[in-house]
């Protein structure tokens, strides 16, 4: 991941502004993407979240996103939970100042696998629902077939979106059917962009979805 330099010197600051408040309880910060960054604390208050909000307006000017904030070993009993939205963390991140908890726990095989399952039978749901509702509109149909428009995913096949618990997960509502921007293929918008360590299961579910004789 390239960051730049202004990028960099926003969350160098967003690092101090950590450390003055954590203290010694202060672990590390973790940028993912261009403004997003993870901060890690041994511990974490009520007095020290009313320490950082006035400081939330800086950060915005500098370009950044709030960070996420947990604690390591918050972030380890929770990799079940959200293994797409931290593997695709570990994927690309790059560590700011401190020690990140990433080189040392990372989602299993098992729970990606049963993520990625998850969201592609809420796909292929409300692939016939969109399938259904597009019915006597050809081109509406055609563009689902094509993948240029599909059903809503959930929020947590985006990295750095609202995390939300596998196990709460449900399907979401189809979106109005609408031609993309974007001409890639569904394979391309939906496999190849997931993390690397998902991307056979995500093959392999492709698989049996077109096997399946319901695609």
């Amino acid at each position: 991941m390239e960051l730049s330099a202004a990028a960099r010197q926003a969350m160098s600051r967003l690092a101090a502004d950590l450390t003055r408040v954590f203290g010694d309880r202060f672990v590390g910060l973790v940028a993912y993407g261009p403004t997003r960054t993870a901060a890690f604390a041994r511990s974490i208050h009520a007095d020290d979240l009313d320490s950082l909000t006035p400081l939330v307006d800086r950060w915005q000017r500098d370009g950044l996103d709030t960070p996420l904030l947990m604690t390591p070993l918050e972030f380890e009993r929770s990799l079940d939970a959200f293994p797409l939205e931290y593997q695709a963390m570990l994927d690309r991140h790059e560590v700011i100042v401190g020690e990140s908890p990433f080189t040392r726990a990372r989602p299993s095989d098992a729970d990606l696998r049963r993520a990625c399952e998850v969201q592609a039978k809420a796909f292929l749901i409300h692939l016939r629902q969109g399938w259904i509702q597009a019915a006597g509109h050809a081109h509406e149909q055609e563009q689902l077939r094509s993948g240029h428009c599909s059903p809503a995913w959930p929020s947590s096949s985006k990295p750095g979106t609202r995390l939300t618990p596998t196990s709460e997960r449900s399907p979401h509502r189809p979106r109005e059917c609408r031609p993309s921007s974007s001409q890639a293929s569904l394979r391309s918008n939906n496999i190849q962009t997931r993390p690397a360590a998902s991307r056979r299961a995500w093959a392999n579910i492709w698989e049996w979805l077109n096997g399946s004789g319901l695609m």
